[in-house]
């Protein structure tokens, strides 16, 4: 369950990171360094999803903080680097806790 949980969230951060590059789509506006490592974060957690024997507890939990942290220094203007809606920031949130949450936890690892 955790790899594909991995799966999921790491091709959405990819999306979120590609979507941040086409200057057509508003959802807000973001550096491109901003995008780029959000990319590199969704491709690391994508392979780790897709190996036999991997440290997917680990990815989760790393993804998962680095999302939630993302996620909460918007939300609170800690550091403005670009214009996102609240919405985005609180997708952020929630799927880096859990992510967090899967990551501390002893489910099956599949």
């Amino acid at each position: 369950m955790k790899k594909r949980v991995l799966l999921v969230i790491s091709i959405i951060v990819i999306l979120m990171g590609v979507m941040a590059l086409i200057p057509g789509i508003k959802l807000g506006d973001e550096p491109a360094w901003h995008a780029a490592v959000k990319i590199v974060v969704g491709l690391v957690g994508l392979w780790v999803s897709l190996q036999k024997t991997g440290k997917t507890k680990t990815a989760l939990l790393v993804i998962g903080i680095l999302l939630a942290v993302m996620g909460l220094v918007d939300v609170l203007g800690l550091l403005t680097l670009g214009t996102e809606p609240v919405w985005h920031s609180v997708v952020k949130i929630v799927i880096g806790a859990v992510a967090i949450y899967l990551g501390a936890t002893n489910l099956k690892d599949s």
